[in-house]
């Protein structure tokens, strides 16, 4: 393998907006047909606009990786104007933000091309899953979320068809019993999804879940 080259940050907060900061959750991802990279961040929706209640992701292309763009996606008015690059859900009433999104080139249905899954945040009664044609359009398939807290990635093996959800949850072992761990979910097949907790590299514990998850069911412990 070559080298990297440092390059530095390629996508930055726009100064002129309320914007802190821009996180992401995700790698970007390649479109066989537009010939794009495509990438979507978090926490990147304006102060003022997330005061509203209308919690946003910004959405990105690039040919190359480095030089980033910011297609009109004319969903979400912002300060009297839809032309932005703001996108969101709708996930058991709430609005969310799509800053988790895998492309499932395997799917024989287009309108499930693109797939996300947010947890159920604290046991706040948010989160689920969801699917779209476009990374921009999408219809929820399940909710609340699997119970998580406030971080969460999602990805999808391709070669082994397996869904991989990671989220951070508070845990009951250990001198600091608010200590962060790590949960597995596993879903080959996309029909059953597999869950492991653990919280100190050698305890593991279980807990049985049949609530729906998209777009498959949790009911075997993994501990491989």
């Amino acid at each position: 393998m070559h080298r990297p080259d440092k390059k530095g940050a390629v996508i930055r907060p726009d100064a002129s907006l309320p914007v802190n900061s821009i996180q992401i959750r995700m790698a970007p991802m390649w479109h066989p047909e537009k010939k794009v990279w495509e990438l979507w961040d978090c926490a990147a929706s304006p102060e003022d606009l997330h005061a509203t209640g209308k919690a946003a992701s910004g959405d990105y292309q690039s040919k190359d990786g480095l030089h980033w763009n910011k297609p009109v996606v004319g969903l979400i008015e912002y300060r009297g104007s839809k032309k932005n690059n703001y996108v969101h859900h709708l996930m058991g009433g709430k609005l969310h933000r799509v800053d988790c999104i895998i492309r499932d080139n395997t799917d024989p249905d287009p309108a499930r091309r693109y797939k996300t899954a947010v947890p159920n945040i604290f046991r706040q009664g948010v989160g689920g899953t969801a699917v779209s044609p476009d990374g921009i359009h999408w219809t929820e398939v399940s909710s609340p979320g699997i119970y998580g807290g406030d971080e969460w990635n999602l990805t999808f093996d391709e070669k082994e068809h397996l869904f991989l959800f990671y989220m951070k949850r508070g845990g009951k072992h250990g001198q600091n019993k608010k200590r962060p761990l790590l949960t597995l979910l596993k879903s080959p097949e996309g029909i059953k999804i597999t869950i492991s907790y653990q919280s100190d590299m050698s305890t593991f514990n279980y807990e049985h879940r049949r609530r729906p998850m998209f777009p498959f069911e949790p009911d075997t412990v993994w501990t491989g």
